[in-house]
């Protein structure tokens, strides 16, 4: 598998794929292929209810995940349903967790990604007490005050990803989110499957 995605046909069609695209052909080389290396990161581990829960580490949103479940960790199973209370705390909790990600998260070869702070049990309960002080949403969230080796700063937002919501009259909702790193993606495709600039499917999925 590796010589086939590295150097062989399924490579080589990736590689004249991007390069004779028609609206903007890429630099993308058989060697830039071939040298390739995976990086494999220890995952990132929270506790939820009696379960441990593992993703991927940075720059992966694995710590978004956890941090969502430790805040919601701080409230019974039952406040956590598919109920309007619920639906607040679900929603919430993933707000405050991504603008943390906003803020913090990066590619750890690059830039220090404060790990440990950010799914520290101590500060998601903290960080749930922001959704105990009322039963409405939140009118607006901050990222954390962690102790961290950058100032933040006013980046150019690019359209990477895109939702649309649409609720009928009878009620019906649709919900659709697509995330592939830029526009759409690079909207090439070779041996079936995207080239989506993200690398985590593989050609089954």
């Amino acid at each position: 598998m590796q010589k086939a995605l590295h150097t062989g046909k399924y490579a080589q069609n990736i590689v004249s794929v991007v390069q004779n695209a028609k609206d903007n052909p890429g630099q993308l080389s058989l060697q830039d292929l071939s040298d390739y290396q995976v990086v494999e990161r220890p995952p990132v581990c929270v506790t939820y209810r009696i379960y441990e829960v593992c993703g991927m580490s940075a720059p992966s949103s694995g710590i978004a995940v956890g941090q969502i479940l430790g805040i919601l960790n701080e409230f019974s199973p039952n406040q956590v349903g598919c109920d309007a209370e619920g639906l607040r705390l679900l929603g919430d909790a993933s707000r405050l967790a991504f603008a943390d990600r906003d803020v913090y998260l990066g590619d750890p070869d690059f830039v220090p990604v404060p790990i440990r702070q950010l799914i520290s049990k101590d500060d998601l309960k903290h960080r749930s007490q922001l959704l105990k002080q009322s039963d409405k949403a939140l009118p607006s969230v901050s990222a954390g005050d962690f102790i961290h080796e950058w100032v933040s700063s006013q980046a150019i937002e690019l359209p990477s990803t895109s939702h649309i919501s649409i609720v009928d009259k009878a009620g019906n909702v649709l919900s659709m989110t697509t995330s592939i790193e830029n526009a759409f993606g690079s909207t090439l495709m070779a041996n079936g499957y995207w080239l989506n600039f993200d690398g985590k499917w593989l050609p089954a999925e």
